[in-house]
């Protein structure tokens, strides 16, 4: 019989990377390397203190459900976010994981709607590439939520397999810009941008796995229509099949990132203006990118035109 390598006497039931785990040890495993990430070990500085209400984006993937269920089991008071992106029957059924979830461990959720919001699906909003347009919707809609919900931190659920699949494409593109500004911990840079962070950066997505069977999570397990054509996917292909050959690979390879980020330069500082239409941070003169992408799709639908 294979043995736990942490208490040495119960018989394994998880083996990653050739290390032996039973279900318990496991899950105190899990546990521990999600709060060394919030305690900031070796990023020199700490996510959020435990006297802090954490607003938690939550899809109904495995990753964020996983997050957001670690964190309640840690002692962390979160209120879920979610972004109902009026995808069909996926959007349906994340939005009822979300809601189950959030009833039977009694915790808030504020579920934003695109349809009752702005009148539009995500696919009624993106005028040309509906991926990229998600991004811009979520990031957007998540830190103002969190602004106007007083949240001073949003947490999302990437794993060490997102952002070394981010890091290897901007390495491969050699995008400065990027490179400078990733990083586990991104930081309010005017009053009404509200601090990221990434409890997961140190747990793999063949982790979150294990841990979402062994607490027997609910999760949306179909993947989003719109991410079959991703660059990422490609490149966390490429990883994993390294990851095989070299165990401890991507660990390896996200962490000393962090170690010599400072080899990429200082992200040069720029001033945040604020968006006439809507109030929020933008770097552009005027409009924000969300509001350019709502004024983009009513020009398409013939919206506001006089007759």
């Amino acid at each position: 019989m294979k043995v736990c390598k942490r208490c040495r006497k119960k018989e394994a039931d998880v083996i990653l990377s050739a290390v032996r785990f039973c279900d318990s040890c496991f899950i105190e495993y899990f546990e521990r390397q999600v709060q060394r990430a919030i305690d900031g070990e070796k990023l020199g500085v700490r996510m959020f203190s435990r006297d802090v209400r954490i607003l938690m984006a939550v899809s109904g993937g495995k990753d964020s459900m996983t997050l957001w269920n670690v964190l309640d089991d840690l002692g962390y008071e979160t209120c879920g976010l979610h972004i109902d992106l009026g995808i069909d029957e996926y959007s349906e059924a994340s939005r009822a994981v979300v809601e189950s979830f959030a009833a039977s461990k009694n915790l808030d959720l504020i579920v934003v709607d695109l349809r009752k919001e702005f009148g539009k699906s995500l696919m009624e909003l993106a005028v040309r590439d509906a991926c990229s347009a998600c991004g811009l919707v979520k990031r957007y809609l998540m830190n103002k939520v969190a602004y106007e919900e007083g949240f001073s931190v949003l947490a999302t659920g990437h794993t060490l397999d997102d952002e070394c699949a981010t890091l290897l494409g901007n390495l491969t593109r050699w995008n400065l810009e990027f490179l400078q500004r990733q990083h586990p911990i991104l930081e309010s840079t005017h009053p009404k941008l509200v601090r990221k962070v990434k409890p997961l950066f140190r747990i793999s997505d063949e982790e979150t796995a294990v841990y979402a069977r062994i607490k027997q999570l609910d999760f949306v397990r179909e993947k989003c229509p719109l991410a079959s054509g991703a660059t990422s996917l490609s490149y966390k292909k490429a990883l994993n099949e390294l990851e095989r050959r070299h165990p401890g690979l991507k660990k390896a390879f996200y962490l000393g990132f962090l170690k010599n980020k400072a080899l990429f330069g200082e992200q040069e500082g720029f001033e945040l203006k604020e968006c006439e239409a809507c109030g929020m941070p933008t770097a552009n003169v005027g409009l924000c990118a969300f509001c350019k992408l709502l004024e983009r799709s009513k020009r398409r639908h013939g919206e506001g035109e006089q007759n």
